[in-house]
């Protein structure tokens, strides 16, 4: 009788296993039926969004160029790529004159990671602004390393050099707000002092690795 009421449960519980395991497989390529058909729109989204912050950035703007450093640290023009660390954007204006370029740069903030959009003028090695176009920064306070004015104001005209062998001369330096005394030091915010040296970070490293590479082809664009 023991044998006999085992042998049911296993019989029971049989078909129930293998309906379970047929609605997994199921729900498994429902959603990965589902993520191959939004993947296209969200990846268009998310460019026109970053092309708004460039041209935004750089209002002449009529049109960009995505580029990328290859692994022998050469400069190759790719198709409008997602924003990515990995790529820059050369912009043109109407008469398909380089303006400048718009790097993305990110890294850890306070809360977690900031991705930002900074205009870069190879011609009088400037920042020219910056646009925060991430960041789950603390509301009220970290998060307004995107709406500060005197701090993103601080990127308006920085003057960022480099010398001839394109390393920089002087790197950002973050300064308690009212201290700005050096042209490449940014005010940092009251109460939101690690986002913002964060940002300034985030921009010292990402001019270190692009730059170089970006001023030469500048001087490409211009003969």
């Amino acid at each position: 009788m023991g044998q006999a009421g085992t042998g049911a449960a296993r019989n029971g519980t049989g078909p129930l296993f293998r309906t379970l395991v047929g609605l997994g497989v199921v729900c498994s390529a429902l959603i990965a039926m589902v993520y191959d058909l939004t993947q296209p729109l969200i990846r268009q989204q998310r460019l026109e969004v970053l092309e708004e912050a460039i041209f935004s950035l750089w209002p002449q703007g009529r049109a960009m160029q995505s580029l990328r450093v290859d692994a022998a640290g050469e400069l190759s023009r790719v198709d409008a790529a997602a924003p990515t660390d990995d790529v820059a954007h050369a912009v043109y204006d109407a008469n398909q004159r380089l303006l400048g370029f718009a790097i993305i740069a990110s890294g850890m903030g306070y809360q977690d990671r900031i991705a930002l959009l900074y205009a870069y003028d190879a011609r009088e090695e400037q920042v020219k602004g910056i646009r925060v176009l991430e960041s789950r920064e603390t509301p009220g306070l970290g998060d307004r390393i995107g709406y500060d004015k005197r701090f993103t104001a601080s990127f308006a005209t920085l003057p960022i050099p480099l010398d001839d062998d394109g390393r920089l001369m002087n790197k950002l330096a973050a300064a308690k707000p009212g201290t700005r005394s050096q042209p490449w030091e940014i005010d940092t915010i009251s109460g939101a002092t690690i986002s913002s040296r964060a940002v300034v970070d985030i921009v010292n490293r990402s001019a270190a690795r692009w730059l170089s590479v970006l001023r030469e082809e500048s001087e490409k664009e211009s003969r």
